[in-house]
């Protein structure tokens, strides 16, 4: 393991990290660390855990990662990545979690990340992501938390998001999606309300129709939906978009 998390740390990561060929943690989030996040990590056959969080690492993201065959979370938010989410990241059957919100990434959503049986959280907000919401996510049966907000997606919520029965937090404000939630979708997130709170997140007022809401917030910027048909006390949970990265809890 390899734990220095919250310290003053400046400089590059050197390319030599990918010779330690045993190594199962790396956790070096919140220094201030600098340059490209090495391909040469993508070695690392046994890492479980790789926290990069909080930096300012630049440049695109390193097809290699998709090698790391044990790697289970991915945490890179926080930082300055550009480019594309590649599609070798579908590769990494055991990945539970993935974290690459607060960045720049400009690219479409790969459909490979369908492919992650395992996979039970995704965040990907605040970054330059466009094109539509791929219906291959409805394949994730484990998926939990979705957050996309603050991007630059279109198109509408899938009909195939009705199969993310785990699903808990829904955030889909602060992009250009449009159309109608589907009702079978309100209907998987009203079911997860019995066991636990459930946050379904969206600009439901101004550009989506969210028949399955009894209220949504008048300005349209960004609300929870009350859900119709329970008994919830709250109406409408603001979210206010100054925050850089913020996340209902």
């Amino acid at each position: 393991v390899v734990d220095l998390e919250g310290n003053v740390l400046s400089g590059s990561l050197p390319s030599t990290m990918g010779q330690l060929e045993k190594l199962n943690n790396l956790y070096m989030a919140y220094n201030r660390l600098t340059g490209q996040v090495p391909s040469e990590l993508g070695n690392l056959q046994l890492l479980f855990n790789l926290d990069l969080s909080g930096n300012q690492l630049v440049a695109t993201l390193p097809t290699e990662l998709g090698n790391i065959s044990f790697l289970q979370s991915l945490l890179l938010g926080i930082n300055r990545l550009t480019g594309e989410i590649p599609t070798e990241l579908g590769q990494l059957q055991l990945l539970v979690n993935l974290d690459l919100y607060g960045n720049q990434l400009s690219s479409t959503l790969p459909t490979e990340l369908g492919n992650l049986p395992l996979l039970q959280f995704i965040g990907l907000e605040f970054n330059q992501l466009f094109g539509p919401l791929p219906p291959d996510l409805g394949r994730l049966e484990n998926l939990s938390d979705l957050y996309l907000q603050n991007n630059f997606l279109t198109g509408s919520v899938p009909l195939a998001f009705a199969n993310l029965r785990q699903m808990k937090n829904l955030r889909l404000e602060a992009n250009d999606l449009s159309g109608t939630v589907p009702g079978f979708v309100c209907q998987a997130l009203v079911t997860n309300r019995i066991f636990d709170p459930t946050f379904f997140v969206t600009d439901c007022v101004t550009e989506i129709d969210c028949p399955c809401c009894q209220y949504c917030c008048e300005d349209g910027q960004g609300c929870e939906c009350q859900f119709a048909g329970t008994d919830n006390s709250f109406l409408c949970l603001r979210i206010e978009m100054e925050a850089n990265a913020f996340r209902i809890p």
